[in-house]
């Protein structure tokens, strides 16, 4: 199975990707991907909000598996509104990170104080 992954930083013009970019040594894992990709473009389960968890002890390449699923064609074409990322860290700063997303949607202007108002 042929699987096409998005290397470069723009995707298409004006569409979001802030997924970071795939190591240089990176190799695809279809029998891994496969069931997220599935899972994620499935249109009969887009109805139900489903959250899905990556587990595992650090280094084993859970954010590498994140980043591929962000960068897959498949999912891409699917998401066809971008895809937006945040890593959180130890102390995030929510709202400059709600407002990274907002800028990243187009929304230059939009200014807050609070995180109430930006999410």
């Amino acid at each position: 199975m042929h699987v096409e992954y998005v290397y470069q930083e723009i995707y298409h013009p004006g569409i979001p990707l802030q997924a970071p970019s795939l190591p240089p040594t990176f190799v695809p894992r279809v029998e891994i991907s496969d069931p997220f990709v599935q899972r994620l473009t499935n249109a009969a389960l887009q109805a139900a909000l489903a959250i899905s968890a990556v587990h595992g002890l650090g280094g084993m390449g859970k954010t590498v598996l994140a980043v591929s699923l962000a960068r897959h064609k498949q999912v891409l074409e699917h998401f066809t509104d971008g895809v937006l990322w945040v890593t959180l860290g130890q102390t995030p700063d929510v709202l400059s990170l709600l407002m990274g997303w907002v800028q990243a949607l187009g929304d230059y202007r939009f200014k807050t104080l609070d995180i109430g108002t930006a999410s």
